[in-house]
Formats: structure tokens, sequence, C-alpha cells
């Protein structure tokens, strides 16, 4: 690695021009993933979006700066795992294209995943079949509020879909959970059914159909 390294950086030796990223977007796979890290800059991450979001398929993003995070959540992305203080509103959401949607800080108040929850079922979010909203104190009242829903026990439990578990670290995604237990079914206006759930700090909408 070291050596290759290097001798990237002879052949750029750290210059600003632009290079033809079309020979490299070649050799990727359609599988894609991308993860940016807080260390890179915004210029950095900037051009990396620019180059390369629309052949992805996965995405992490670390950085602590504002990006324009609606043309991120316009794309019809597998994973979007948002690792970073990167502010995300409730129309940010509901403009999110991706299926499986990890948020690993604090985003939605409890009265505004209801509101995300009231848009999905009449229509919302048509991709999605996975979504978790980092939280401090969930109000489940609140997030249930004028929701038609029915309890499933405690001990019930549920596998998951197997795309949101065997994503690794290194392929830009992690999930801590194989099954669900309990929760609360909801449908939306065509009858998919999903199901809510509020483990530790985070509520989670799983589609199941």
């Amino acid at each position: 690695m070291k050596e290759m390294v290097n001798h990237v950086n002879e052949i750029f030796g750290g210059e600003e021009e632009e290079f033809d990223t079309r020979t490299l977007l070649d050799t990727l796979p359609d599988d894609t993933g991308l993860f940016i890290s807080r260390l890179c800059s915004l210029e950095f991450t900037q051009k990396i979006l620019n180059n390369f979001l629309s052949s992805s398929r996965r995405l992490t993003l670390q950085c602590e700066f504002p990006i324009n995070i609606q043309h991120v959540a316009i794309q019809n992305l597998d994973v979007l795992s948002l690792r970073s203080q990167i502010p995300m509103s409730l129309d940010d959401f509901l403009m999110c294209n991706a299926s499986y949607i990890c948020t690993w800080r604090r985003t939605l108040s409890s009265k505004e995943i209801n509101r995300f929850l009231q848009h999905w079922i009449t229509g919302s979010n048509s991709r999605l079949k996975y979504i978790n909203f980092a939280i401090e104190n969930a109000d489940v009242t609140s997030i249930l509020k004028n929701i038609p829903y029915q309890s499933v026990p405690e001990e019930v439990e549920r596998a998951l879909d197997k795309n949101i578990t065997t994503y690794s670290w290194r392929s830009t995604y992690r999930y801590f959970y194989k099954t669900i237990t309990g929760g609360w079914d909801i449908r939306n206006k065509d009858g998919t059914r999903a199901t809510v759930t509020v483990v530790e700090r985070n509520v989670e909408l799983v589609v199941w159909d």
C-alpha cells in the first residue's frame, strides 16, 4: 500500500489539476461503495461526489461540513449511511430514494418521525426498505400518534432482510442486529406492511413486503 500511495503521489504530485476519471470509473465494479472520511476536505469531498456518486450503490458520509445533502438524498442508492453532523431535515429524509438509510447522530424529533411515518403511509419513499433515526428520548406516543397500528408481542422475533445485515464496515455499511423483536406493525396505502421499533436510542422502520 505504501508503494502504491507513493506511486500515485509521484504521478499527480499533489497538483490540483483535474484528471480524467473515466478510466477509473470503468474499472470499478457495479456494486461500488463510497466511504468519505471526516479527514477529507470540503473540496475533495465535492470532487468525489461529483465524479462518483451517480455510479455508486452505497455511500457512507463522515464529513463534518455542510454539503448539498439533497443532491445526495435523491440518488437511487442501495445504502446511505450518515455518520456525520450534517443536518438532515424532515424534507431531506422525505426526498431520500435510498433503500437502506442509517443515521448515527441525532436527526429528527419524535413529532417529526411521526410526520415521516404519516408521509410513508400515504406513499412517499417508495424504495425504502429500512431506516433508523438516532434520537435521545423517543416518545412512542408522539411517534405513533394518529397512525393505525397493531402491537407485536415482545417475544415475537423476526429476521431482517439480509441486505441490511451483510454489509461489513469495509464495504461502507454495518448494522447491529440480525433480528427485531416486538414493535408496532403499520401499513401504507398500498397495503405494504412495515414495523416500527424503538431500540435504545434508535427508532427503526423495517418494510417487509
